[in-house]
């Protein structure tokens, strides 16, 4: 008996100790990206305290979306929530967005890439499936998620670089594993993943930077450890990866380097610690590390913001606190990291979008929240961070996609969901997510800033605020 009393207080002794026991001090958190070249988790990987709250956040990669959660967390909802109380793993689904290219505008050529040569005032979809386009003067390239470059258009020069001269209606595969690509006048450049950079097409001004004026057919190297490219009508600059500007071509007007030497056949250093570089029809622009906008070349419209129209070939500054630039033919855009999208130089068809055809050689504000835009020769293409795509300027051959070949002076809404775009001499290109029917026109829409300079609104507290005319100087920082 007395055994027995010995067992039975052992056993409740046991059964206390157990119930009773301490949580652990710390859970753990794992978390997963699937597939991982879809996107990013964050946090990835931590320890927390009984009760502690967590903020998952899913970011994609470009080209692909956040479909979901799996594991400790369901649904769809992004940033989330996540409570501890107890170890958690968690994994962040994402899925490749379904791109189409869109086109619209001027075609003989082939250059919207349906294979058709009759033009639209409309978009068209053209094809299924990319990432990045961009438009020359009578061509286009194009660059499919599984990096693989095509182009079609225009081809007299060798400019699409597939061996011929023919002009192509539907897109040619020109080369796989290309990171970027520029399309010039009748030239164009890329950029492989392995950083190496290669041109083709017209070279009467060195443009091709091989070191001589011959015309190429098929792409000849250039360069290594390039990060990117950009071709204007008869030069070309590129960025290597130390942040050093190189350029080659036409320097008439020194948009290249100050002496006055009219071509260059052989790229030569422009500048150090550049982020962006752009190449208009006789002007370069160029954004420093330190978010100064940089401006040198032809100046005949205003397009370098100085206040003057004297073309300057020692670069000037235009502009601080600038995340973004696009050239046109003899215009300037740029995005300042507030979102405020800013225009400035040749205005005659409207293509600053500020109600009026006067060149302006001091920036103009054009729209707010816009995250990116792109020049042609006379129009101007952007999109707003909600994803909406709007357009203004020269209009004669539709390439704006507003159902009209009227030119426009204010920008006018085409389309939703764009991711990219590009913007030709009179045709134009964009990116849009899970398209399958083409787009209704919206009629033309005033931002913020392109109303009456009285209009009025009131911010969070209740404040009363002015929206600014466009057509009022900018005031940037220049000094």
């Amino acid at each position: 008996m007395k055994t027995l009393k010995i067992l039975i207080l052992m056993v409740v002794m046991v059964s206390c100790k157990t119930a009773t026991d301490p949580l652990p001090d710390r859970y753990t958190l794992q978390a997963f990206a699937e597939p991982q070249e879809g996107g990013a988790i964050s946090p990835q990987a931590g320890e927390f305290n009984l009760g502690d709250l967590a903020t998952l956040v899913a970011t994609p990669a470009p080209n692909w979306y956040f479909s979901g959660w799996s594991g400790d967390v369901s649904g769809s909802v992004n940033p989330e929530k996540l409570v501890f109380n107890g170890h958690k793993q968690v994994t962040a689904l994402f899925e490749r967005m379904e791109t189409s290219v869109w086109a619209m505008g001027y075609n003989h050529n082939g250059q919207l890439g349906n294979g058709q040569q009759e033009g639209s005032d409309r978009p068209l979809q053209s094809l299924n499936q990319a990432s990045f386009v961009t438009a020359g003067s009578w061509h286009s390239y194009f660059i499919r998620p599984d990096r693989s470059l095509w182009g079609m258009g225009y081809n007299l020069h060798g400019q699409l670089g597939d061996g011929t001269t023919t002009d192509r209606h539907l897109p040619v595969k020109i080369r796989d594993e290309v990171l970027v690509a520029a399309a010039g006048e009748h030239h164009s450049l890329f950029v492989t993943t392995s950083g190496e950079l290669f041109a083709t097409g017209e070279n009467i001004e060195g443009q091709l930077g091989a070191g001589d004026r011959m015309q190429q057919t098929v792409p000849v190297w250039v360069d290594s450890d390039v990060r990117t490219v950009t071709a204007g009508d008869w030069h070309s600059l590129y960025i290597k990866n130390d942040g050093r500007l190189w350029g080659m071509g036409k320097n008439l007007d020194g948009q290249l380097v100050p002496e006055t030497i009219n071509r260059i056949e052989t790229p030569v250093q422009i500048a150090e610690g550049v982020l962006q570089a752009v190449a208009g029809h006789r002007h370069t622009l160029y954004l420093t590390e330190d978010g100064i906008l940089w401006g040198k070349g032809g100046n005949a419209s205003g397009q370098l913001g100085d206040g003057t129209f004297v073309d300057r070939r020692d670069a000037v500054q235009m502009a601080s606190h600038v995340q973004f630039v696009s050239a046109g033919r003899d215009h300037t855009l740029f995005i300042t990291n507030d979102g405020v999208l800013w225009g400035v130089g040749n205005n005659t068809h409207g293509q600053l979008g500020d109600g009026s055809l006067t060149d302006r050689n001091r920036p103009v504000q054009i729209d707010r929240d816009v995250v990116f835009a792109t020049a042609g020769i006379r129009h101007t293409l952007y999109i707003k961070s909600d994803g909406t795509f709007w357009a203004t300027g020269k209009n004669g051959d539709g390439q704006l996609g507003d159902g009209t070949r009227v030119e426009r002076t204010h920008p006018v809404r085409i389309d939703e969901r764009v991711l990219h775009a590009a913007a030709g001499v009179h045709h134009s290109l964009y990116v849009r997510s899970i398209v399958h029917e083409a787009p209704d026109p919206a009629e033309p829409v005033l931002p913020p800033c392109l109303g009456d300079p009285l209009d009025q609104w009131q911010d969070k507290g209740g404040t009363p605020r002015r929206w600014p005319s466009c057509s009022e100087p900018a005031e940037l920082g220049i000094e």
